[in-house]
């Protein structure tokens, strides 16, 4: 499997409707500058710019999207609780996934969502 580096902009990363043309949502990162730009708008009216919104909000948590997985590929989570009978064991590692998704994916995905 082919490693990447990847060194993007410093987040949080987040969007707006340009101050340089109305048309786009402008992406910016930590430091407020322009890193991407999405059209809101063409001649398909309110669902392209509803669409626009949610392409735009997903490019703003990228970096948030990248941590969390990131955090969410704990291997041991499945292979303890594969190999352990130790029902203390496994209530610490379902803890500790819960803990993940209800504090790091929920939001996230809720974020993306707009709600």
């Amino acid at each position: 499997m082919r490693k990447y580096n990847l060194n993007h902009s410093k987040s949080p990363w987040a969007y707006e409707i340009s101050g340089n043309c109305d048309s786009v949502f402008s992406v910016t990162n930590a430091s407020g500058d322009q890193i991407a730009e999405v059209e809101r708008w063409n001649e398909s009216g309110v669902e392209a710019e509803l669409e626009a919104e949610a392409n735009a909000r997903l490019f703003a948590a990228a970096p948030d999207l990248l941590n969390a997985l990131e955090a969410g590929r704990s291997r041991k989570w499945v292979h303890n609780a594969a190999i352990t009978q130790d029902i203390e064991a496994l209530r610490r590692i379902a803890l500790e996934h819960a803990d993940w998704w209800n504090i790091i994916a929920m939001p996230l995905i809720e974020r993306l969502k707009g709600e």
